[in-house]
């Protein structure tokens, strides 16, 4: 038994079961297969998967040509007449687009092709398709629809969960606090459901986000203006009732639900200031 272990058990044999413990990487796998089934009905069962694979180079393609020096035709609008050999930032965005075009379309082919043998699977993309005369879509803006909702619901939901992980992870208590929770509610002998929500106030706040929407009082922005926040002033201004003292007890803060979002319990419906909470990440920091 000992020999056959050490056979199986080498180095080798073991740095090829290394990805499965790369959770960091595996949450973007799990969110990118969730929406995959959703959209188009296909899984990614691993990280190595191909569409998978294409998804997240495009993406780190598409970041990189977003970066701020890129390009510098932003900062350097003369640069704009060089030969496209020369712009090699034009040659980014080329390849980001036909990286993306590939995956959007090759994705709805294949739903296309599932729904001519008549192979139906619910999928909301099978929707689209077989309503495209009724809302009047053409096939380029179905195909860039489906690609926009699998990068927003990939990369949002795993955002938020790495982050997550890190965040518990560095705050032990709130850790215990949050799995005492879900042990008192939920219990040992099933998995969490939709239901349960309602029951757990603290997680709630710990993930949840909202987004609302503001007049903007006059308040013109110039087209290509760019914004730095103030966020700092705006989470510690006294006379808000949004205020957090950051010496208050903190097992005081989770009963005042308006701290975090509007939406967590029914007692703030009507709350003529709710917290502003910015959306996709700009929250409260210390």
């Amino acid at each position: 038994m000992a020999f056959t272990a050490h056979i199986i058990l080498t180095p080798k044999a073991i740095e090829s079961h290394l990805p499965i413990q790369d959770f960091f990487n595996y949450i973007g796998r799990y969110s990118n297969s969730v929406i995959m089934s959703v959209l188009f009905g296909k899984r990614c069962p691993r990280y190595e998967s191909a569409d998978a694979k294409a998804f997240f180079k495009s993406v780190e393609a598409f970041n990189r040509a977003l970066a701020p020096s890129i390009p510098p035709v932003d900062l350097f609008p003369f640069l704009d007449y060089l030969p496209e050999k020369l712009a090699w930032w034009g040659v980014l965005a080329k390849d980001v687009e036909r990286m993306q075009r590939d995956l959007y379309f090759g994705l709805l082919n294949e739903c296309e092709k599932r729904m001519q043998r008549g192979e139906h699977n619910g999928s909301y993309m099978e929707e689209l398709i077989a309503r495209q005369k009724e809302l009047g879509l053409d096939r380029k803006i179905i195909g860039h629809l489906g690609g926009v909702l699998l990068e927003g619901g990939t990369e949002t939901t795993a955002s938020f969960l790495q982050r997550l992980v890190l965040f518990l992870a560095a705050f032990p208590d709130a850790q215990h606090r949050a799995q005492e929770e879900i042990d008192r509610v939920v219990g040992h002998e099933r998995s969490p459901m939709l239901e349960d929500i309602k029951d757990l106030p603290y997680i709630q706040t710990v993930i949840k986000e909202y987004r609302i929407v503001r007049s903007n009082q006059s308040f013109i922005i110039p087209k290509g203006a760019t914004i730095f926040v103030n966020t700092y002033a705006i989470y510690h201004n006294p006379d808000s009732t949004s205020y957090v003292n950051k010496d208050m007890n903190s097992d005081s803060i989770w009963d005042n639900q308006a701290i975090f979002m509007s939406y967590c319990t029914s007692l703030y419906d009507n709350m003529l200031d709710p917290r502003l909470i910015y959306y996709d990440g700009l929250g409260y920091r210390w």
